[in-house]
């Protein structure tokens, strides 16, 4: 886990709290990812209150997981919007786009191009080369160089379209406004 993206916030709140402070708490721990919470209730001859130290990812960022390290099951698969920024996380449905065709025209399974947690691998790869494609654990040679130029070169065409039907809908949208 990468200690940078990591907050922490301390709640005190006395015992003979109206409410307010609990909200308050409730409402941090609704709007933020919680990593870890820590609780203690202390007490003096003035009365008691519960502490609570919670370690949280800061705001806008996420922590970054290695996927290859984090032993998911089928059952337990990661949610990646959750897992990575939104910038990556926009390229993984981009990758995932172009691996459901690719798989379709060849005549296999998704994950037989690549799986989620490979590509979450590849995005964070920062020289995108065969080479270092087929250094990902299970990814392999063979399957770098069967798939990874197909998946690059299929996602820029879908990332192209999608652009071009982004502008149309706005150019229409720019029309109608124009019209009104």
């Amino acid at each position: 886990m990468d200690g940078r993206n990591v907050q922490v916030k301390l709640f005190t709140i006395s015992a003979s709290d109206n409410g307010e402070l609990q909200r308050e708490l409730n409402s941090f721990l609704t709007s933020h990812r919680i990593l870890e919470i820590e609780q203690k209730f202390c007490e003096n001859e003035k009365g008691g209150w519960w502490s609570f130290c919670i370690r949280y990812v800061g705001e806008n960022e996420r922590v970054k997981f290695p996927v290859s390290q984090q032993g998911f099951t089928k059952k337990d698969k990661p949610d990646y919007k959750d897992v990575l920024s939104q910038q990556e996380y926009d390229l993984f449905l981009l990758l995932k786009a172009a691996r459901k065709e690719i798989s379709v025209g060849d005549g296999v399974l998704p994950y037989n191009v690549f799986t989620d947690a490979e590509l979450v691998e590849i995005i964070r790869l920062e020289d995108k080369s065969e080479k270092n494609i087929s250094a990902i654990n299970g990814i392999g040679e063979k399957r770098a160089q069967k798939y990874w130029k197909k998946v690059a070169e299929k996602s820029k065409e879908i990332d192209v379209k999608r652009k071009e039907e982004e502008k149309a809908k706005f150019q229409e949208s720019v029309k109608e406004d124009q019209t009104k």
